[in-house]
């Protein structure tokens, strides 16, 4: 396999290397300065390294090549692209270092989560052998120049199982749901090729550093700088040529590869560095001085006589959660001590190396333990969970358990086995160590969105400070998927020439970003937005482009305005510091006078945080500040008229109502130009989101965090006197409306110095300043409001005909609804009530203001009593009129 001479192989080898491949003199470079960045070489890499004198490590990027350059002519030897391959990719929850953490990971090749995949993968029942080789790697990830953190992730080449077995296998990975793809798996195109392509892509260099433009798919690979590469030296640790790989139906072997039917799951250990078995390679490959130390402490001991085989416990425990954590600088004598570290992506840190029995042979049953791997401290109660992983045959178990659950090991006992537990033999004493555990990470579970300390909490995930960020959660029953697709350098480009031509897209784009901001002052009364005007001027456009700076949106993924009010009411609190868009109001289930008590009691709860109070949401606080979006049809006060509900002032101040022109005027594009059609800059938006969603929020809120807040308040004082300077805001109402746009204006300043909107600040202060004007003029204060019903009612008296008793009209039609007649007692309406309700178009107003008066005027037949009676006229059909005496209206 792998026998021919060196300058044989090292010929052959580079006639069939990618085109790409790293070159001997890039490679002797990138030593250098790994060399330069290391903080020390005593562990990590030495000084020299030559083809005579290997230092046989894992971080060496000449060693590492040599390795690929052996494993590409094996592949080449063996004729393995004739098989059929799958490329896999998996990034683990939890397994993102930040940056400017130094600590190692942990357990690279040898990692519990990669043996456990290839025992999955053994155990599927298909005729065809298991081949598997991959590798555990990191990069160095920036974001449009700003670093983003270094992400552990797997990559495998795996032949002999299907996608759908392997995916299957798959689901047993605790996968990183927050990244775009976090597992994929795709066959290998046929050919040498492809196939080489992937192989050498799977097992590579283990520096590299990708700089993506936001958070998309377009990215440029380079050499890390010297800060960056001491990081990722660190972070991987000390580990031989083949430390990071894992291999299965094959194996690396006396320094070179081979195929091996017997040998179900092997990743690479050795020896020596390189991952040699051969006495006569490690005589010529000399060791790191760690393991020199090691072989030398043991032969001194042997010589010494100090030492004797001791009998194993009987039931010795693989863990001990009352041991103390190691710490985090002790990297080079963690393994001498018989301690692996624990680290952030939760690898085992208390795990003693016990002697293998000689009884159990290599094939025996899966290791049993249980583990505990955080505290979960439930809001509002106070109530404390454990989250335990254990063993189970089709490898690692999690679960979450109430802590009471412990106090009774029987009761404890029902629960892991109830979930397919594989219980250790000495069950009682761990419950009893896991609850005398005090040593273990505790995490903040709460139900309500907004900040918690410099850490944002909503459905879509945790936000801000990453030294927050790991303490808390939301519960997971409230979890929301979140998808991000492009980046932000494109997408504020890309929005730019569509906010410039639409004010209410910029209104939409600040009222996302200002709930956030807000919460962060400790600010809780908020207000609503509802964006009135006929259908088709883009309304619900104006609410998709609010969502999504968060997440992918479209008019089906918006609020559901159909949730029972309780549940609706409830959820709100899951949402705090976001704004929350509804679907269209015209596909609300409930209609007139049901739809109006929904809207306003919804709002009024979601704006001020009242009205929750019941026995389902005892102890909650009221939601931090949120922004619903509605869209109608209608404006809010025709709305209510129609539901027989008063439209008060505070209604109005609350939900504010923003005109939308009409589809002839353009809708919400009302600063087009002339060359550009509505319909175009419609499918153009709408296009535009599909691939770019997801990218601005979490910059804005990491932004938001590094801020101080006395920075923020200031800008938020400036900027409602620069607003108020430049809009006439007299009554009372009109300033209370003008104090909300005045917050929109702080967040466009604020959004604009961090570079997260694409506008100037003078551009933002127009487009608001034009909308509150719009808004202003629309408004209607309950007295004109009341003065306007009233005059609508008497000027539409004219438009009756005037017939004569005992004569038929001329034009029938004309009076079906109503007609004016002299009586001995002066002149009447006689109108249908129907008639009547479409004259004023507002039942509220219809029933609180025109009857009220007409009343008080003493205008209707019967007084208070009245009632529409049964009316003759020639000419007409027998119907019943309201009869109204214009004489007591003075007309």
């Amino acid at each position: 396999m792998n026998a021919r001479p060196s300058k044989v192989h090292r010929a052959q080898a580079q006639k069939i290397l990618p085109p790409n491949f790293e070159t001997i003199k890039a490679c002797s470079e990138y030593r250098c300065e790994a060399l330069a960045a290391a903080p020390t070489t005593t562990h990590y890499l030495a000084e020299k390294c030559s083809p005579k004198k290997r230092c046989n490590s894992g971080l060496c990027p000449l060693c590492i090549r040599a390795l690929r350059v052996r494993f590409v002519e094996f592949l080449d030897q063996e004729r393995l692209d004739k098989h059929q391959w799958f490329f896999v990719t998996a990034y683990m929850r939890g397994w993102t270092k930040e940056p400017g953490d130094v600590r190692a990971f942990g357990q690279l090749g040898t990692h519990p989560a990669i043996k456990a995949f290839i025992q999955r993968l053994h155990r599927v029942s298909v005729p065809d052998p298991l081949m598997l080789f991959g590798a555990i790697e990191t990069v160095w990830r920036t974001n449009d120049n700003e670093p983003t953190g270094k992400p552990f992730h797997l990559h495998f080449m795996i032949s002999g199982r299907s996608e759908e077995q392997i995916k299957k296998c798959a689901r047993g990975f605790d996968l990183d749901r927050t990244v775009a793809t976090e597992l994929r798996v795709e066959a290998v195109k046929a050919g040498w090729e492809d196939f080489c392509k992937a192989a050498t892509y799977t097992m590579k260099q283990p520096f590299w550093k990708y700089s993506y433009w936001g958070l998309g798919p377009r990215k440029e690979r380079q050499f890390p700088n010297r800060r960056e590469l001491g990081e990722l030296i660190c972070n991987l640790g000390p580990h031989g040529t083949a430390g990071r790989l894992a291999f299965a139906g094959m194996q690396y072997k006396h320094g070179r590869f081979e195929l091996t039917s017997n040998v179900k799951s092997m990743s690479a250990k050795s020896q020596v560095e390189d991952g040699s078995n051969n006495p006569a390679d490690a005589e010529k490959r000399p060791p790191n001085e760690l393991w020199l130390n090691l072989i030398g402490a043991i032969v001194t001991t042997l010589q010494a006589g100090n030492w004797a085989p001791q009998p194993l416990p009987k039931h010795q425990t693989t863990t001990s959660s009352a041991r103390p954590v190691p710490s985090c600088t002790a990297l080079g004598n963690s393994n001498i001590e018989g301690i692996s570290n624990m680290n952030a992506q939760g690898t085992p840190r208390d795990a003693r190396v016990t002697a293998a029995s000689p009884n159990r042979s290599g094939t025996s049953e899966p290791k049993r333990f249980l583990r505990l791997h955080h505290v979960e401290i439930h809001d509002p109660d106070g109530e404390y969970f454990y989250s335990l992983k254990f063993s189970r045959r089709s490898g690692v178990g999690e679960v979450v358990l109430p802590r009471a659950t412990f106090s009774n090991a029987g009761h404890a006992k029902a629960a892991l086995l109830k979930r397919g537990a594989l219980l250790p033999e000495n069950f009682k004493d761990r419950c009893d160590a896991i609850l005398d555990d005090s040593s273990a990470r505790e995490i903040r579970v709460v139900r309500q969105g907004g900040w918690v300390g410099d850490a944002f909490i909503c459905p879509f995930g945790v936000f801000g400070n990453p030294t927050h960020t790991d303490k808390v959660k939301l519960d997971p029953s409230l979890f929301v998927g979140r998808s991000v697709s492009g980046t932000k350098r494109e997408f504020l480009s890309g929005i730019r020439p569509l906010l410039l031509r639409s004010d209410y897209l910029v209104l939409g784009y600040l009222a996302s970003l200002l709930p956030s901001m807000a919460s962060r002052l400790g600010r809780s009364e908020s207000f609503g937005l509802n964006l009135a005007g006929e259908s088709s001027t883009g309304k619900t456009t104006a609410l998709v482009l609010a969502q999504s700076l968060l997440t992918k949106a479209s008019e089906r993924s918006l609020f559901n305005f159909n949730t029972a009010p309780a549940t609706l009411t409830n959820k709100l609190t899951s949402y705090g510091g976001l704004a929350i868009p509804f679907a269209d109001l015209k596909a609300a289930s409930e209609k007139g006078s049901k739809v109006a008590e929904k809207i306003q009691t919804t709002v009024f709860n979601a704006v001020t945080g009242k009205g929750r109070e019941n026995p389902a949401t005892t102890g909650l606080r009221a939601a931090s500040f949120c922004i619903p979006l509605l869209s109608s049809e209608k404006p809010m006060s025709e709305l209510f008229g129609q539901g027989n509900l008063e439209y008060q002032d505070g209604d109005a101040v609350r939900l504010i109502d923003v005109p939308v022109p009409k589809r002839e005027d353009g809708g919400i594009y009302n600063r087009r130009r002339p060359s550009d059609t509505p319909s175009t800059l419609a499918a153009t938006l709408q296009s535009f989101l599909e691939r770019q969603h997801g990218t601005i929020f979490p910059a804005w809120i990491k932004y938001v965090s590094s801020m101080r807040l006395p920075a923020l308040q200031f800008s938020v004082a400036a900027h409602r006197f620069i607003f108020m300077e430049s809009i006439d805001a007299s009554d009372g109402a009109h300033r209370r409306i003008a104090e909300h746009f005045c917050l929109l204006l702080a967040a466009g300043d604020v959004a604009s110095g961090a570079g997260l909107i694409p506008l100037s600040r003078e551009t933002i202060k127009n487009a608001l300043v034009r909308l509150y004007n719009l808004v202003i003029g629309q408004f209607v204060s309950a007295s004109s409001r009341d003065d306007e019903a009233w005059d609508r009612f008497i000027a539409g008296i004219e438009q009756y005909p005037l017939l004569v008793k005992g004569e038929a009209p001329a034009d029938a039609s004309a009076a079906t609804d109503g007609f004016r007649r002299n009586e001995k007692d002066g002149p009447r309406l006689y109108i249908k009530y129907d008639a009547l309700q479409r004259l004023v178009d507002n039942d509220w107003c219809l029933e609180h203001i025109i009857m009220k008066r007409l009343v008080d005027l003493t205008a209707l037949d019967g007084g208070t009593g009245a009632r529409s009676s049964i009316v003759k006229q020639r000419g007409l059909p027998r119907s019943r009129y309201l009869a109204i005496r214009l004489a007591a209206l003075g007309l």
